[in-house]
C-alpha cells in the first residue's frame, strides 16, 4: 500500500498501490452510520443517479456481448438484525417493476441490480399505467366534447403507441428489459420495516444533427 485518501466530494476511499493499481471503496454508509441510525430497524442509503444508454436498446450480439459490460447499480443498506432483506423497484404510482432477496447479517449490506426489470411485473406496470392514462383523456374529452368521439380522436389517441409501451416493445423484439428515463423508487424491507429512496435514470444526452446549418449571409436577415 502506497497511499489512502478519503476524497471529500465523491466521499470514497481510494488506496493507491505499488503496482497493483487503484482501489476506490464507497465510505458514504460509513459516514452516514450514526448512532441514531443504528436504532432503526432498515436503513437504505442515497443511490446515485444514471444515464439512460441507447446501447440498452437492441439484441445481445452472440459474438461481442460481455456480460462484464453489462450495467449495474450498487444499494447500500443497514439492517439491525440478521435475516432476510428484499428490494422492490417501484414507479412512480407505487407499483413493484423488479423484487430482489438476500440474506443479511447485522450491519451493512449491499444489493447489486442489473437494472433489468421483471417482465411479469413491469408488463403489468406499463399496461395499468397506459389504461389509466387512457381513462382519464377519455373522461375529459367526454365532459368537453361529448358529441365528437369520433374515429379522427381514436387513431389521434392510438399514435405512438409503441413509443408509449417501451417496455412491452423490447419484450417484442427480445431485447433485454431495461429501466426506462424516469423517476423511481427503491423499497429496502427487513424484519417487518422499511426504508426508501429515491433513484433516478436520466435521458441519453441528445444526438448532435448530422446536417450543417445553413451559414449566415452577410448583410441578410433570417426571416
Amino acid at each position: 500500500m502506497h497511499d489512502l485518501v478519503v476524497h471529500p466530494r465523491e466521499r470514497e476511499l481510494v488506496a493507491g498501490t505499488h503496482g497493483r493499481s487503484v482501489w476506490v471503496l464507497d465510505l458514504l454508509p460509513v459516514q452516514d452510520l450514526t448512532e441514531e441510525l443504528q436504532t432503526e430497524a432498515v436503513h437504505v442509503f442515497p443511490v446515485e443517479e444514471v444515464k439512460y444508454s441507447r446501447g440498452w436498446k437492441g439484441r445481445r450480439s452472440p459474438w461481442f456481448y460481455r456480460p462484464e459490460y453489462d450495467p449495474e447499480v450498487k444499494i447500500p443498506f443497514w439492517a439491525a438484525a440478521a435475516g432476510e432483506a428484499t428490494l422492490e423497484v417501484r414507479d412512480d404510482d407505487d407499483r413493484v417493476l423488479r423484487r430482489l432477496q438476500m440474506s443479511v447479517d447485522r450491519g451493512v449490506s449491499v444489493f447489486t441490480w442489473d437494472l433489468l426489470l421483471d417482465e411479469p411485473l413491469a408488463l403489468a406496470a406499463e399496461a395499468e399505467r397506459i389504461a389509466s392514462k387512457q381513462s382519464g383523456e377519455d373522461n375529459g374529452k367526454k365532459k368537453k366534447k361529448e358529441k365528437k368521439a369520433d374515429k379522427k380522436e381514436t387513431d389521434k389517441t392510438d399514435k405512438g403507441v409503441r413509443a408509449k409501451t417501451p417496455w412491452a416493445e423490447a419484450v417484442r423484439l427480445e431485447w433485454p428489459l431495461y429501466i426506462t428515463p424516469g423517476t423511481y423508487t427503491l423499497v429496502v424491507s427487513s424484519a417487518g420495516e422499511e426504508s426508501e429512496t429515491e433513484f433516478e435514470v436520466k435521458k441519453p444526452t441528445p444526438r448532435s444533427p448530422r446536417a450543417k446549418p445553413e451559414p449566415e449571409i452577410r448583410g441578410r436577415k433570417e426571416r
